[in-house]
């Protein structure tokens, strides 16, 4: 039970975070610490993928316990949604470094909220 209220919790946070965009006040402060541009243009990505990876890593366990067919679509929901997250982010952050903003962006935007829609 600890386990699935704490990964509800997670989703509650993931779910409240989309809509009130909490992560973005980490993109200055992260981006200037780190000196970051280019494909860590928004370095929200940075914290959020170290925070990703201690969950997995305190996950691991649980996952292998699960029912095979619940466990294998835990695990295609979470790579569409981290992969919209992470990878279409780090393209949309270089894109906008090297053109500005424009079409390309707004249909990678596009992309990336389909995934996390998708995903989420």
């Amino acid at each position: 039970r600890h386990r699935w209220l704490t990964l509800a919790l997670i989703f509650d946070y993931i779910s409240l975070d989309e809509t009130t965009v909490i992560y973005e006040m980490a993109i200055r402060p992260v981006r200037e610490a780190f000196d970051l541009s280019g494909a860590f243009y928004y370095a929200w990505t940075l914290p959020t993928a170290l925070l990703t990876a201690i969950c997995l890593a305190g996950y691991l366990g649980f996952l292998v316990h699960l029912p095979t067919g619940s466990r294998n679509r835990l695990i295609q929901v979470s790579q569409i949604y981290v992969s919209g997250a992470f990878a279409i982010e780090f393209i949309i952050g270089n894109s906008w470094q090297s053109h500005g903003d424009g079409f390309t962006n707004g249909m990678l935007n596009v992309i990336q909220e389909s995934m996390a829609i998708t995903g989420g």
